[in-house]
């Protein structure tokens, strides 16, 4: 018996040890604090779309405009009677701009569209400081230069015929370029910055909002340009000034 005593009681002083250990081991696991995540992104709640629309096109920055340059529109065809644009000059902040428009105002089957240039605020496109050819007729092609030899001109074509429909007459002034400034004023000027010429003084304040007259293009339209073609041939033969804005 005192052999079995004595072999039972280091078991048990063994077994609680163990049992000590065991407690005091789940006990500073327990209070231990937890180990720090590192924070993950959040998910949106909604996945975007696959797709997105097509952003607006930005207007082009087209900080010069010297001589010998032109841009031009040719009409449509009446497939999409649609306004078309060509920017020939912007201003430096960006605010106005000088084009050369072309607009069918949604005349299905039209072969000709109206042309004219101006400059317009770009981020509000009613808001005019300057335009000429104020009532133009259809045509089929029509461009905005500036010569080798400094002269501002919006030339308009149709039927095979060539029409200089409104210049500036600075030819010979050493013109090299026309500047745009942030109040919307057009300038043509020499190459030390002086100015040859400015919409300033020759504003012939066309109407607000702008849309031509409405002429049939079957009945009337034709015959209108071609009168115009004569008047304005014979004008300059004569060495006489049609005003556009009669028109």
């Amino acid at each position: 018996m005192m052999v079995i005593r004595k072999l039972v009681a280091p078991m048990l002083f063994l077994l609680l040890r163990l049992v000590q250990t065991l407690l005091i081991s789940t006990l500073v696991t327990a209070q231990a604090p937890a180990p720090s995540l590192e924070a993950s992104p959040g998910v949106p709640s909604t996945s975007p779309p696959a797709t997105f629309p097509p952003a607006e096109s930005p207007i082009p920055v087209v900080e010069t405009f010297p001589t010998n340059t032109t841009f031009a529109l040719l009409a449509d065809n009446g497939t999409h009677p649609i306004r078309q644009t060509a920017v020939a000059l912007t201003s430096p902040a960006g605010i106005y701009a000088l084009a050369l428009v072309m607009d069918g105002f949604g005349k299905e089957g039209a072969t000709r569209d109206f042309c004219w240039t101006e400059v317009y605020r770009i981020h509000n496109q009613q808001d005019v400081t300057f335009r000429v050819n104020c009532k133009p007729f259809r045509v089929e092609h029509c461009s905005l230069s500036l010569t080798l030899d400094g002269d501002l001109r919006l030339t308009l074509e149709s039927a095979g015929g060539k029409l200089v429909s409104w210049r500036t007459s600075t030819e010979n002034h050493d013109v090299t370029e026309a500047k745009l400034d942030d109040a919307g004023v057009l300038t043509l000027v020499k190459a030390d910055g002086t100015v040859v010429w400015s919409s300033d003084d020759h504003n012939q304040g066309c109407p607000q909002p702008f849309r031509p007259p409405d002429i049939d293009e079957s009945s009337g339209s034709l015959r209108f340009s071609a009168c115009k073609y004569l008047v304005v041939l014979f004008s300059t033969l004569l060495g006489l000034t049609v005003p556009n804005c009669l028109w």
